[in-house]
């Protein structure tokens, strides 16, 4: 299990979006970025096994502080990239992926397991 420390954060709050010469361009602000460095220092820090070249399988637990209303689809991309090059290849390799959230939790984190 992998443990990811303080409160998880949606997409909507870490990504930006703009137009670029008549192109919407999406990017990751500066809050998004400091998260995904944390993310990935715990990751590294915590994960020893190989690197996986195959099919992989998730389980994500999302504990929440708050009871505050958001879309559990919206909190794994960044969980899921943070994982990329340290626990499997490429995020294109998770083919099974099972969400959870709980709210209130007094002590905000992400649990990930590896599933089979």
């Amino acid at each position: 299990m992998i443990t990811l420390l303080g409160e998880p954060k949606s997409n909507n709050t870490i990504y930006r979006s703009h137009c670029r010469f008549g192109h919407p361009v999406r990017y990751l602000c500066a809050k998004g970025k400091e998260l995904k460095e944390q993310y990935y220092y715990e990751v590294k820090s915590q994960y020893k096994g190989e690197l996986l070249t195959g099919d992989v399988k998730l389980e994500i637990k999302y504990f929440l502080k708050t009871k505050r209303k958001i879309d559990l689809d919206n909190l794994g991309k960044l969980v899921i990239d943070s994982l990329s090059g340290i626990v499997f290849v490429d995020d294109k390799q998770v083919v099974e992926l099972h969400l959870y959230k709980e709210q209130p939790d007094p002590n905000p984190r992400v649990e990930i397991q590896l599933l089979g």
